[in-house]
């Protein structure tokens, strides 16, 4: 029987790449309820495949640090202080003199940043995170995706939005998902910086790709008036302008969109419809309103996440949601518009279909859950 050795090396190259792990908070994780047990996976198949011996290590070294996860704690009254927050993040003083001693830097594909943070705490405990990342982390790659969970204040502060939310609910919501990618990376060099601490995040690169995951509001449906509540996002922020601001950072490049939520309020997609029509180089977009059909746990079948919200509610609301992408997507019209494919993830969950193909004339159902724009010339307008 050969050696492992002995292999041919693209025989070896493909056999480390089925044991690489799945970059966490990616694919199908981005679509569930927002979580940090999804960035803290036990799947340690190359790892482990690397501690055989030295020779398998040397094999694997690089490939271990493709994809990393940066951790920042939780902040409380005791450890916060106005004055500096420094102290906070000595933990990760360690791994960034790890990467420069090995020259991983450049060698990074993807990276998770999560947040712990108590938002108990007030605005006025929250450090500028942007100054601890851009300088000693994102200043030094160029990833070719950037994962971040926190809660919605840290999302726009670091994304230089709107972080003030005095008059949304947060009914023991906890974090959202931001995530940015760019399909055309261009070499990093040492003397060329991705970021600076005086550059926005969102316009620094041509991100091509960009999701939300706005977490679950089943919450407020136990409340009175729930249809009156603004629901605490990065796209409304103070006075609802976080939209235009992302829009404005992220519209020449952007061309693909996905939107994810648990039964959020309509007032909540009309903000979103707001993001979609001003990015008009946009080509695809995703969508899913409900539970994700997958998810482990049943999020109905929670009494206690459920509360007093009625179930008919819920699903007479995502319904809502669904006619008000129809109709703002319908009034999208002109020559530089690029929208022509729409895809509804939760399409199983009810007939979505008939609720947005009644306003979309000129659009077809091609797949379960999949509407393409026709071409003008085989429009019924």
């Amino acid at each position: 029987m050969p050696e492992f050795h002995d292999l041919p090396l693209e025989v070896m190259s493909s056999i480390i790449d089925r044991l690489d792990e799945e970059e966490p908070a990616t694919k199908r994780e981005i679509l569930l309820e927002p979580a940090i047990r999804h960035v803290q996976t036990d799947l340690k198949s190359l790892k482990s495949f690397s501690s055989t011996c030295k020779a398998l290590r040397r094999l694997t070294f690089y490939q271990l640090f493709s994809f990393v996860r940066i951790w920042f704690p939780t902040l409380t009254p005791q450890s916060s202080s106005t004055a500096s927050a420094a102290p906070c993040f000595d933990h990760l003083a360690g791994f960034y003199r790890f990467l420069d001693h090995y020259d991983l830097w450049h060698r990074i594909k993807g990276v998770t940043i999560y947040f712990t943070v108590n938002t108990e705490l007030g605005r006025h405990y929250l450090p500028d995170f942007r100054e601890s990342l851009f300088r000693p982390v994102l200043g030094r790659i160029n990833p070719e995706f950037l994962t971040f969970l926190a809660p919605t204040q840290i999302l726009a502060n670091l994304a230089s939005l709107p972080d003030k939310f005095e008059d949304t609910w947060l009914f023991g919501r906890r974090i959202q998902i931001l995530q940015l990618h760019q399909a055309q990376i261009q070499p990093l060099t040492r003397e060329t910086p991705l970021l600076q601490s005086s550059v926005k995040l969102i316009n620094s690169v041509p991100w091509d790709r960009l999701t939300i995951n706005d977490n679950s509001s089943i919450s407020v449906y136990s409340t009175y008036e729930y249809f009156l509540k603004q629901t605490p996002s990065i796209l409304s922020g103070h006075d609802s302008t976080g939209w235009r601001i992302l829009a404005d950072d992220i519209k020449h490049s952007l061309r693909h969109l996905t939107y994810v939520a648990i039964f959020p309020l309509v007032g909540q997609i009309t903000t979103f419809v707001s993001l979609v029509e001003a990015v008009r180089g946009l080509e695809t977009l995703t969508t899913q309103l409900t539970p994700a059909q997958d998810a482990k746990t049943d999020i109905l079948a929670d009494p206690v996440r459920v509360g007093k919200a009625s179930i008919s509610d819920l699903w007479m609301e995502a319904r809502s949601c669904y006619r008000a992408l129809g109709q703002g997507i319908s009034k999208m019209r002109g020559k530089d518009r690029n929208l022509t494919k729409w895809t509804a993830i939760d399409h199983q969950a009810f007939p979505i279909h008939t609720d947005i193909l009644e306003y979309l004339t000129d659009w077809e159902e091609v797949a379960a859950g999949v509407f393409q724009k026709r071409a003008p010339w085989i429009s019924e307008r």
